[in-house]
C-alpha cells in the first residue's frame, strides 16, 4: 500500500519459483528486497575524434533479507548444496514482484535466469532474531503488465 503516492515498501509481494526444489519457496518473513540493472559501458572514439556512448543491458541482481521464522531458507540451500555434490544439474530460479501501485493497479515484474546464493545463513544469539541473507543475479528482468 502506497503512502500519499509513494512506494514504501509494504506495497510489494515476492514470489520464488524453483524448479529443483519443485515449485513455489515461501520466504515467510522478508524484510528487504533490492534490485537494480546492470549494464555494460560503451564508447567508442572514431578517428574523426567523435566520441559514441551506449549502455547495454546485463542482466539484474539484487539482495533480500529475511527474519529467519521457519527452515524454508537453510531447506532450499541445503537441496542446492546436496544436489551439485551429486552431481545433478542445478536448474535457475524465476523471482516474480508485484508491486501495488498508487492508482490501485498492480505493475508485475520476472526476473528470469535467477541464480540466488545464500549470503549469510544468519547469527544466532539470545534475544534477537536470526536474519538471512540471499544475494542474486537473473540474466533479464520482463515486465508483464
Amino acid at each position: 500500500m502506497p503512502l500519499s503516492s509513494l512506494s514504501v515498501g509494504r506495497d510489494t509481494t515476492l514470489q520464488i519459483y524453483d524448479p529443483n526444489a519443485g515449485g513455489i519457496v515461501t520466504l515467510t518473513k522478508i524484510t528487504e528486497f533490492e534490485s537494480k540493472p546492470d549494464t555494460v559501458r560503451l564508447k567508442s572514439k572514431g578517428l574523426d575524434g567523435v566520441v559514441i556512448h551506449a549502455v547495454e543491458p546485463d542482466g539484474w541482481s539484487g539482495t533480500i533479507t529475511v527474519d529467519r521464522m521457519d527452515p524454508n531458507v537453510d531447506r532450499l540451500f541445503g537441496l542446492l548444496e546436496s544436489n551439485y555434490y551429486a552431481g545433478i544439474n542445478i536448474q535457475n530460479q524465476t523471482i516474480t514482484q508485484t508491486v501495488k501501485e498508487a492508482d490501485g493497479t498492480y505493475t508485475q515484474y520476472i526476473y528470469a535466469g535467477v541464480a540466488l546464493n545464500l549470503d549469510d545463513a544468519g547469527m544466532w544469539s539470545n534475544g534477537k532474531q536470526v536474519t538471512q541473507k540471499l544475494s542474486w543475479c537473473s540474466s533479464k528482468r520482463n515486465v508483464v503488465k
